[in-house]
C-alpha cells in the first residue's frame, strides 16, 4: 500500500490566475524573486499589490484635489 499524497488546500479567498509569459521575462522575475527570497507566486503578487496600491493612492490624491478635501 503506498502512501496517499497530501492535498494542499489553498484558501478560498484567493483566486487563481494563470499567465503566459516570455521565459526571459520569467527567469528575470525569478531572480528578483530570489533576491528578496520569494517565491515567484508570491513575488509576483507582491508586485502586482504594490502597483494597485499606488494607483489607488494616485486616485484618492486626485479626488481630494477636485473636492478641495483634506486626506
Amino acid at each position: 500500500m503506498t502512501a496517499a499524497t497530501p492535498q494542499i488546500k489553498m484558501p478560498t479567498s484567493l483566486a487563481k490566475i494563470m499567465i503566459y509569459a516570455p521565459y526571459d521575462l520569467k527567469e528575470k522575475i525569478e531572480r528578483l524573486a530570489k533576491k528578496e527570497n520569494r517565491s515567484l507566486s508570491n513575488y509576483i503578487v507582491t508586485v502586482l499589490q504594490r502597483i494597485a496600491e499606488e494607483e489607488n493612492e494616485q486616485v484618492m490624491d486626485a479626488e481630494s484635489r477636485d473636492t478641495g478635501e483634506l486626506k
